[in-house]
């Protein structure tokens, strides 16, 4: 039996009531940090787009729906990694997490309930758990403030993505079949297996691995304490409905209860080694065992920094391990953890998101979310092992675990606070210019929401504001599909990777021209820096493409279009020639070579151009221009002012 004499205040909290308050504290501080998190940090989501696909989800299943229509235009409106499935866009995650979110859409109006709750309720079941698996509650009250002030948890209690939930539902699952199995409690069972079926219908490969070590546990390292039918009855049945409607879900989905969603899009995107890919346009990536081995370290390498305390508590639980001090549930849980990384050596996830994308700076390892259980228990116990043997160096030792997790957390809200800076400077150029806008994003990828959640949809393609991916000729079927909404487009230079990066963005109003003749001004501005240049423009549209030198290098110029094609007005082409430029008005700043050499491009401004009959559609700038943001380097030099009918 352990001393609990000392100061009132030591006695206090090792009583019932006093742990009592103090995880209820613990669990209401959690909420109101990730609430502050969510408003503060995270205004216009992270740069993790996976947030913005959970709360569009979300939207559509707060309004009775499974899934957002494309309205006949899929490639105009298609949200990040989004299937399309006659007329909807099938999302690539399934719909666990975000059904969470959209109770609190409607419950509230919008993601604070749902934050909050998923936050207080980890810290409740870390220390239910805690108390079940090491049988002390000193133990367990501080393993359960480890999990609480660990920066994994604090920055994604403030985050729409689903490792946080997962993480709770896992929790839940363990302490529901250890509690259940001592107990020989039905009901707690049942929980755990829908608590399990829960976490499979959301991650299915975490659930999986995370489960087989303890339901193996269970089941032959109990000793002849086995499971009755009747116990595994009440676990196995919550779970298969919930892993029922998984399959139903995939079956709505994707036409069959055994074709995932995750892979839908692109059937590259998958476990295994070889060539890997988010969607059918995006660059390949060779994934083998090392690839495989270097994710998985510099993931681990990242939990180091991300848990409470850094490196200083994967010492204190290895030192737990190491005297034998983790037996019984706490060595099934302890195998549940380890079994994450060795199978995601398998998996080009924490590679990616490590090496090849690299977000995983600015959200910690969230593949290996799971190992912070059995660390933060098997550390806590470490760290009052430590304090019980001599109290000044637990002290120390928790005060350097404080000093460290504080730097880190500062660190992680500072970067974050810089990506939210580069959103908002996005979020507030775009709106309030017309009643109803319609917005053509040059995006870098064929989706919305994709380097940002800014440029984001509501789930039926709603709202003053509609964004469409900026496509070209295809851009005028848009137009066409909503005539009551005025055009924008909006050009933006940043890769919302670099949280020091300079945003800056243009928004330009447009015009939908028609007429069989059309006329261009366009403006070509000074180098930034005097300099002797020759400078020419080359205009292409149908197939033709005509040069034109430039004297001077800059100033106004003409364009005009008709059934032939584009030429500058009142000049003469120094060459023309055909080209398979496809269908579109392109306008080409160049820098021309000397004699023998080929000329470069400067920048180039494409307009969508069709042409039907006689009758040409062309849109265009013919309004107003807002900039954000500080163009730096990228100075725009060639700009379209104006256009009008001929």
């Amino acid at each position: 039996m352990h001393r609990t004499s000392g100061a009132p205040g030591i006695r206090w909290l090792a009583s019932r009531r006093g742990r009592g308050w103090t995880v209820a504290t613990l669990g209401v501080a959690s909420a109101v940090i990730g609430v502050v998190l969510s408003r503060r940090v995270f205004p216009h989501l992270s740069i993790n787009n996976d947030e913005a696909i959970n709360r569009i989800q979300a939207d559509a299943l707060a309004q009775g729906h499974l899934f957002s229509p494309t309205l006949g235009l899929p490639d105009a409106f298609r949200p990040w990694l989004a299937a399309v499935s006659d007329d909807h866009f099938v999302f690539k995650y399934t719909p666990v997490v975000p059904a969470m979110i959209a109770l609190s859409l409607l419950a509230v109006g919008g993601p604070e309930l749902h934050l909050a709750a998923i936050a207080a309720a980890t810290v409740v079941m870390t220390y239910l758990l805690a108390v079940e698996v090491l049988g002390d509650r000193t133990e367990a009250l501080v393993a359960t403030g480890l999990v609480a002030v660990s920066p994994l948890v604090l920055v994604h209690s403030g985050l729409l993505l689903s490792y946080l939930p997962t993480f709770l539902l896992l929790e839940t699952f363990a302490w529901a079949l250890f509690r259940g199995l001592s107990k020989g409690t039905g009901r707690l069972l049942a929980l755990s297996g829908l608590a399990i079926g829960l976490a499979f219908f959301a991650r299915a490969f975490d659930a999986a691995v995370f489960a087989a070590p303890i339901l193996l546990w269970a089941v032959l390292g109990r000793g002849s304490r086995r499971p009755s039918r009747a116990q595994a009855a009440a676990f196995v049945l919550p779970a298969l409905a919930v892993v029922g409607c998984f399959l139903a879900y995939n079956a709505a989905a994707t036409g069959s209860p055994f074709h995932l969603t995750f892979s839908l899009l692109d059937s590259k995107d998958a476990l295994g080694f070889g060539t890997r890919r988010l969607y059918p346009t995006a660059g390949v990536r060779r994934f083998g065992p090392l690839e495989g081995i270097e994710g998985v370290v510099r993931h681990g390498a990242l939990l180091g920094i991300w848990v409470a305390g850094g490196g200083i508590l994967l010492l204190l639980a290895a030192a737990t391990v190491r005297r034998g001090r983790a037996r019984g549930a706490a060595s099934a849980l302890l195998a549940a953890g380890l079994l994450g990384p060795v199978s995601y050596l398998f998996f080009w996830g924490p590679w990616t998101a490590s090496v090849d994308w690299g977000g995983a700076r600015y959200f910690g390892p969230f593949y290996f979310f799971p190992v912070l259980m059995p660390l933060a228990l098997l550390g806590a116990r470490g760290l009052v092992d430590l304090f019980r043997w001599r109290r000044s160096a637990g002290l120390a030792t928790a005060l350097a675990m404080l000093v460290v997790t504080g730097l880190t957390v500062a660190a992680v809200v500072d970067a974050n606070l810089a990506f939210s800076r580069q959103n908002r400077s996005l979020a507030t150029l775009i709106p309030g210019h017309a009643p109803r806008q319609l917005v053509f994003a040059t995006m870098p990828a064929p989706f919305l929401m994709h380097p940002t959640g800014v440029i984001s949809n509501r789930w039926d393609v709603t709202g003053p504001v509609v964004y469409a991916v900026a496509r070209g000729e295809a851009d005028l079927d848009a137009v066409r599909l909503m005539p009551d909404r005025t055009p924008f487009r909006l050009v933006y230079r940043d890769t919302f990777l670099d949280p020091d990066a300079a945003m800056w963005a243009r928004l330009q109003q447009l015009r939908l021209l028609t007429g069989d003749r059309l006329e261009l001004r366009v403006v070509v501005s000074p180098a930034p820096e005097p300099q002797p240049e020759r400078m020419g423009l080359a205009v292409s549209a149908f197939g033709v493409t005509r040069e034109y030198a430039l004297d001077g290098g800059a100033g106004e110029l003409g364009v005009v279009l008709d059934g032939w094609g584009a030429e500058l007005a009142g000049r003469s082409a120094e060459a023309a020639y055909a080209d398979d430029t496809p269908g579109g008005l392109e306008i080409s700043l160049l820098r021309r070579g000397d004699s023998a050499g080929a000329s470069t491009v400067v920048e180039t401004e494409q307009l969508p151009l069709r042409r039907t009959g006689s009758t040409l559609e062309l849109l265009a700038p013919a309004g107003p221009t807002w900039t954000a943001g500080a163009p730096g380097e990228h100075q725009p030099r060639l700009t379209t002012v104006a256009a009008e009918a001929g």
